[in-house]
């Protein structure tokens, strides 16, 4: 099935929806974390800083070492699923399926292709 996600604020403005093929009816929220970041890898552009991101390990990487020669890499998956992983259970994104907040990777939620699903990213807030 071809499932859509939304990417919102957390004032509910929509960044962006994608969709993704999900070849069964049960997922649990890791499982569709790791699928949402892996069409991330490969599908959106690395150098869109206003996008909504679920990890931003290349970037934050590529601050503390600089690459010495332009060649490009293939991405590596299962780090970016590690990092957006630890991130969720960081609350640095909450996930709701059919306007549930889903709270445990291990939960398992019942989707169809009108199953809504929102990533919701939440704002940091800097101060001491």
């Amino acid at each position: 099935m071809i499932l859509t996600i939304t990417d919102q604020s957390v004032t509910g403005n929509i960044l962006k929806e994608i969709e993704l093929m999900i070849d069964r009816e049960r997922i649990n929220l890791k499982d569709l974390i790791s699928k949402r970041v892996e069409w991330q890898v490969l599908h959106a552009p690395a150098d869109s800083p206003s996008e909504f991101r679920l990890f931003d390990v290349a970037q934050k990487e590529e601050t503390l070492n600089p690459p010495r020669k332009k060649t490009p890499k293939k991405p590596n998956v299962e780090r970016h699923i590690a990092t957006a992983l630890k991130a969720f259970r960081d609350n640095e994104f909450f996930v709701f399926v059919d306007n549930r907040q889903i709270e445990s990777l291990e939960e398992e939620v019942l989707l169809t292709e009108e199953t809504p699903v929102s990533f919701v990213q939440l704002t940091q807030l800097v101060g001491g």
